[in-house]
């Protein structure tokens, strides 16, 4: 008798642990972020970028990037799907850090371009993180490095 009331207890522990840990704040594609909504595909990216080592002497904010760097602002298309679909899993496991990043200084914008242009994504970059929607996200190395090849000229 007492083994059963250990078990539940055990069991009932795990279950609420498992469940509180369970949130780690990656992006929510049910709330419309980014990536993957029921707003269409994806059919076209366009990033807008500067090399991320240029240096100013205060930082650069998502709707005045294209106006500081206008003179030597670089644009590229991405239509290739597989390409399309890695962006699209890497913003998926991107994960929300309020704390760690206190701004965005932008040096590339991705739009994320899909069937309704008026639902289009917008994200602002830096070289550790990325903003849409006031929300600031951590990204990983390899993250960072896929955008970075993907931005050579």
């Amino acid at each position: 008798m007492i083994y059963l009331k250990i078990v539940k207890v055990l069991f009932t522990s795990i279950f609420i642990s498992l469940f509180s840990c369970s949130n780690t704040n990656s992006l929510d594609y049910s709330n419309n972020d980014i990536g993957k909504t029921d707003r269409g595909e994806i059919t076209e990216i366009k990033i807008n970028y500067v090399n991320w080592l240029v240096s100013t002497s205060y930082s650069v904010e998502c709707d005045k990037f294209e106006k500081t760097f206008s003179k030597i602002l670089k644009e590229k298309f991405i239509y290739n799907k597989s390409t399309i679909e890695s962006i699209d899993n890497f913003l998926e496991t991107t994960k929300q850090n309020n704390e760690s990043i206190h701004n965005i200084d932008t040096r590339y914008k991705i739009i994320l371009i899909n069937e309704n242009p008026k639902e289009n994504d917008t994200i602002c970059g830096s070289r550790f993180g990325i903003q849409t929607n006031g929300e600031k996200f951590m990204m990983s190395k390899d993250f960072q490095n896929y955008l970075r090849t993907l931005m050579q000229d």
